[in-house]
């Protein structure tokens, strides 16, 4: 008998939309706040809502105490350094964990585990994901739906330089200078190229599968390249996949090479983008004259930015090796991955301990709600998920005629035709120079991220993966405007000037 009712729960606002996911892994979030937050905040996280409709995710929580733990949060990192630092190695310490009990899966010889070792493995992973999600998400709290960090640093700002300036000083002074995965392995790759290129002349004429030949027809460069391979397959990962192919490191050699520049002039421009961030931060810290305190805060920023790039790459390096444990798995009970991503953990350990397969599974593809109040969790679909749907808020979408506004994650100004992406099925859509437009963007849309001249998204903070990914890519991008999915569609004609965070429609 399910312990919670619809009425057990508070009206919940949508923080989290995204695609192509199901309970596996994301429930571990929910238990991850609810059972170990308080090693952070002192209390663990009360409800959340998750819905999911065709693969689609609403992630809905009481906003009143999501901003009450954006508030302590900051509080605590505005006032005691080394809560910071502790929270820091907390998060590079759960990634540790959570990758390495993937990669333990991932190496595993399945036909020698019994269920009672498949459990452990399984147990392994979600403690390291529960580890992550609640030191993580104390950084999240500061910024989604509270922007506390980016308010606090643009007053700073405001106080030494006129507005227009204040976007551009705020993205420079808050990049990281430290590589991302996304920044090594275009390194990697662009290495790669310049082997590449001298061993196989004239190989931009290849197709990619044809490229691919001839690499693994030369030993050096096949070696290079298996490596590059195995050491960045995951980046587009996500939640579910697909996970990039050799063929789309092919194919994107073969992109680099039809650029117009070299493998070495473009190698050499990236190791000058990030030379230039460093002098730019350096002589605008100088310029400003900040206090110990608020040059403390600027690194906090620059590092929070950073670990949640970390956060998320190793989190979805180990959904990727943990696709091996949900095949293996669900062969011995006639399981497809689809379907043992629709089991609860409590569901999960019933199979491997009791062979009871959880019934109904097919009526979870298109609709059901997991939900966690005050440690219980539960999963309802049919017609007991629809009352637990309702105590999600929709936001207000007001009518807007000719632009809307979000905030600055990476300035400039860039035109073009608004294309609508959220997930893989809407990649065939992106040509180079369009505007993509998302809910919120994932590592899914790598490939029309590399074509987008500006990005707009819905959902976001200065630590969102837009935001991320906007300023490794050095392309105009605005967040958090509640409604652009909404208000565009493909192939209107719109102005981002992300300096200012507004976005306007073109023509008639």
């Amino acid at each position: 008998m399910k312990m919670l009712k619809p009425s057990d729960i508070p009206p919940c606002t949508i923080v989290i939309s995204d695609r192509q996911t199901s309970v596996f892994p994301l429930v571990f979030y929910n238990y991850g706040l609810s059972e170990k937050l308080h090693d952070y905040l002192g209390f663990d996280f009360d409800c959340v809502v998750c819905e999911f409709k065709n693969g689609d995710l609403n992630w809905a929580v009481d906003l009143q105490e999501w901003r009450k733990c954006g508030r302590m949060a900051f509080e605590k990192i505005r006032q005691d350094p080394a809560f910071f630092e502790f929270v820091c190695s907390e998060v590079v310490k759960a990634c540790g964990e959570m990758v390495g009990a993937a990669e333990k899966s991932f190496a595993a010889d399945y036909s020698r585990l019994s269920n009672d070792e498949l459990l452990s493995l399984y147990r392994g992973f979600a403690e390291g994901m529960k580890h992550l999600t609640s030191a993580g998400l104390v950084f999240s709290f500061i910024d989604t739906r509270n922007g506390l960090m980016t308010a606090e640093l643009h007053s700073i700002l405001s106080k030494r330089l006129p507005p227009e300036k204040i976007s551009e000083a705020f993205s420079i002074l808050t990049t990281p200078t430290e590589e991302s995965f996304l920044k090594k392995e275009k390194t990697s790759l662009l290495k790669l190229g310049v082997s590449a290129a001298k061993e196989i002349p004239g190989f931009a004429a290849l197709s990619a599968d044809g490229l691919l030949k001839q690499i693994h027809l030369h030993p050096s460069i096949s070696k290079a390249f298996q490596n590059h391979f195995e050491s960045f397959f995951w980046l587009p990962y996500n939640y579910e996949g697909p996970a990039f192919s050799e063929t789309d490191f092919a194919a994107a050699l073969l992109e680099h090479a039809k650029s117009g520049k070299s493998f070495e002039a473009q190698l050499k421009a990236l190791g000058e983008e990030d030379e230039a961030i460093g002098k730019a931060q350096a002589q605008l810290a100088g310029e400003m004259q900040f206090s110990g305190f608020e040059k403390y805060l600027f690194d906090c920023a620059r590092r929070i930015i950073l670990l949640k790039g970390y956060r998320k790459d190793a989190a979805f390096k180990a959904y990727c090796l943990m696709e091996k444990w949900l095949y293996e798995t669900g062969a011995r009970f006639g399981l497809s991955v689809k379907e043992m991503r629709l089991l609860t953990p409590d569901e999960t350990k019933r199979m491997l301990s009791q062979n009871a397969v959880p019934a109904g599974l097919a009526e979870r593809y298109s609709y059901y709600v997991f939900v966690t109040k005050r440690g219980v969790h539960e999963l309802f679909q049919g017609k007991e998920a629809k009352p637990f749907s309702e105590r999600i808020i929709p936001d207000a979408v007001p009518q807007y005629e000719r632009e809307i506004k979000g905030s600055c994650a990476c300035p400039g100004l860039a035109q073009g035709p608004a294309r609508i992406i959220n997930s893989v099925e809407d990649l065939v859509k992106m040509r180079k120079g369009d505007i993509l437009v998302s809910i919120q963007t994932n590592p899914n849309l790598l490939p029309a991220l590399g074509k987008a001249s500006a990005i707009v998204t819905d959902i976001g903070g200065i630590t969102s993966h837009a935001a991320i990914i906007s300023r490794e890519l050095q392309i105009p991008c605005v967040i958090g405007t509640n409604v652009a999915t909404k208000w565009l569609k493909d192939g209107d004609l719109v102005e981002v000037d992300a300096t200012n965070g507004v976005v306007k429609k073109l023509g008639s």
